[in-house]
């Protein structure tokens, strides 16, 4: 029986119903009763002993043997019980399948930087055909109705075929999913006028991860014991970063809001840490072009770190 079966029997059998219509097993040793008239009753009978039916209208017994006999209503009780622990299973059974089945619905993929690219690529270029519906992203719209549906069916055939197995469709479909969430956050703020606002902190916040991520690898081939790699580690996040404001478009330099509760040591580590980033570990083509820093006394809003240890704040 499959699950829809079970529920519905779950859902529809109670003790009532049990007690009433539950069917006599042949399979007892008093089958040969079975087709004795309803006014005859059992007299109480001990086990393993004779059962006596009587016969009310024509004062006439019937005598049968039989090992553990019972009454008929205890029969039907019996098999009651049986019946409702085994619903009792089925209903452990069915909770576990569903929680299984919520897990598997709610598996989050990783979606690789390439794959993320393809999708995108793949959007645009079909966005180029005039005939080519784009994707509905209003301010009520979702990414399951109809029409969203069809252009994502075309956007994951095209990547397929670009790409037949490379990644599988869970990671397309979830790509697909996040570049259309992102077209309808872009949508939502230009509505809103906030789009240059989103951008430039997403670009921010871009570049501090970046910088971050450069001071890790000079950290792990700067000569430096491990004892004091290991405490920096404790401090090697963008909660411990300056801001950077890169203001105007074509700005040759950026300026750095100091934190006002970092100490000296930190601020030297640090400092350390990107020069050595700079004269060893890039290209002579990569640092011309890096955009350099200036330090005009601007302080950042930051707020200290919950969990900071004592050597790096003043």
């Amino acid at each position: 029986m499959n699950d829809s079966g079970f529920r519905e029997l779950i859902a529809e059998v109670t003790e009532s119903s049990l007690e009433e219509s539950l069917p006599i097993n042949t399979s007892s040793p008093i089958k040969d009763f079975q087709s004795l008239d309803p006014s005859l009753v059992f007299t109480d009978v001990p086990e393993e002993s004779d059962i006596r039916v009587v016969d009310n209208e024509n004062e006439a017994a019937t005598v049968g043997t039989t090992a553990a006999v019972c009454t008929g209503c205890a029969l039907k009780k019996a098999r009651c019980k049986r019946y409702k622990k085994e619903i009792k299973s089925l209903r452990a059974q069915l909770a576990e399948k569903d929680q299984l089945l919520s897990k598997k619905t709610k598996t989050k993929f990783s979606v690789p930087l390439d794959c993320s690219n393809t999708v995108r690529e793949v959007y645009r270029e079909l966005q180029r055909d005039d005939t080519f519906l784009a994707w509905d992203t209003g301010s009520s719209s979702s990414f399951v109705n109809v029409h969203n549906i069809n252009v994502t069916d075309r956007v994951k055939k095209e990547v397929k075929n670009l790409f037949p197995n490379r990644w599988l469709k869970g990671v397309i479909k979830e790509a697909i999913r996040r570049y259309w969430q992102s077209l309808r956050d872009d949508a939502t703020r230009e509505r809103s006028g906030t789009k240059d606002f989103h951008r430039m902190k997403v670009k921010r916040q871009s570049r501090l991860r970046r910088k971050l991520q450069c001071r890790l690898n000079a950290m792990k081939n700067i000569d430096w014991s491990e004892e004091r790699k290991d405490r920096l580690r404790a401090v090697m996040s963008t909660e411990y970063m300056s801001s950077e404001e890169s203001d105007m478009e074509g700005e040759r330099t950026r300026t750095v809001q100091e934190l006002t509760w970092e100490s000296e040591r930190l601020k030297k580590y640090k400092m350390r840490l990107d020069s050595f980033y700079k004269d060893v570990l890039i290209s002579d083509k990569s640092r011309k072009q890096k955009i350099p820093t200036v330090r005009k006394g601007d302080v950042s809003l930051r707020c200290i770190p919950t969990d900071a240890p004592t050597w790096a704040l003043k």
